[in-house]
């Protein structure tokens, strides 16, 4: 009963984080532009206002089903990807990290990534990205929206489309008697379909991109493998985020190289202030796996 408690809080905490973000994103813009005067960038504001909602009502819908069927746990678990570090059939591994922890870890982690590819590859982005226009907004709006609002907007409609496979799954599974083997491997192929979700997505929302939808697969596949195997909704929110943050500092300063120096310093106190906090448990606790 105390861990399900003690879900139920960080739920609501991880929510209230979540939708406060996408909401006070374009209040506190339009507060320093006196309001948005273009119709086209408040709709903008709106369409992942709207999207954010209907992602985390489906989510809601969907843990709410779970709490409550409480059948075939022991077997199938009650995860679904949003806050369930570590619950069937995430990866048990996971469970040794608080969500605190596993947030700043995958802000390190992807940082470091899109930083080397960045400089690497000099390829700026996995995925589409709408921006705010130049010459109304500054580097600090574009980055509150497309580094914040999207991702967090983005991610709850990805959360949605997992959470109802995987609720759909259960209730296969419950009726065919699945394994547990069978079903974990069938969730984790839930991976693919939120690929082909984000393929769709993009044609959708950005049809004049560039970017090659085959990498655009890849990205929302893997966001999606990395959401289900830790059972965490914001391990690929930091993914899409810092994504996201390099298009925007590659985008305004004209290259990554531009800031780079910027960029290691912060990720060098981002290292210190984990290996101060984390101290003695840098890869997690083990005893939070009994």
């Amino acid at each position: 009963m105390e861990k399900r408690v003690k879900r139920i809080i960080g739920f609501l905490i991880l929510s209230i984080i979540i939708l406060g973000t996408v909401f006070l994103v374009p209040f506190t813009i339009s507060l320093s532009k006196g309001g948005f005067e273009d119709p086209a960038v408040f709709n903008q504001f709106q369409f992942y206002e709207i999207s954010a909602i209907i992602g985390f009502v489906i989510i809601l819908l969907g843990v709410c089903l779970e709490f409550l069927i409480r059948k075939g746990d022991d077997r199938y678990g009650s995860g679904v990807g949003f806050f369930g570090i570590g619950e069937k059939p995430h990866l048990k591994f996971f469970k040794r990290f608080t969500a605190v922890q596993l947030t700043l870890l995958s802000l390190i982690f992807f940082s470091t990534l899109f930083l080397i590819a960045s400089t690497v590859t000099g390829m700026r982005t996995y995925t589409g990205l709408s921006t705010l226009p130049k010459n109304q907004f500054s580097l600090t709006d574009s980055i509150l929206f497309s580094t914040f609002q999207i991702p967090f907007a983005e991610n709850l409609v990805a959360g949605a489309v997992i959470v109802i496979f995987l609720v759909l799954l259960r209730i296969l599974a419950r009726k065919y008697n699945l394994s547990s083997g069978n079903f974990i491997v069938l969730a984790i192929l839930i991976s693919l379909i939120v690929g082909i979700f984000g393929y769709a997505w993009h044609n959708s929302v950005y049809p004049d991109s560039e970017i090659s939808l085959l990498i655009v697969f890849i990205f929302w596949t893997l966001g999606g493998f990395l959401t289900i195997l830790t059972g965490f909704f914001m391990v690929f929110v930091m993914m899409h985020l810092t994504n996201n943050l390099f298009i925007d500092l590659a985008e305004y300063t004209g290259s990554i190289e531009a800031v780079f120096i910027y960029i290691i310093i912060g990720l060098v106190l981002l290292v210190i202030l984990y290996a101060s906090v984390y101290r003695g448990r840098i890869f997690g606790d083990s005893s939070r796996l009994k």
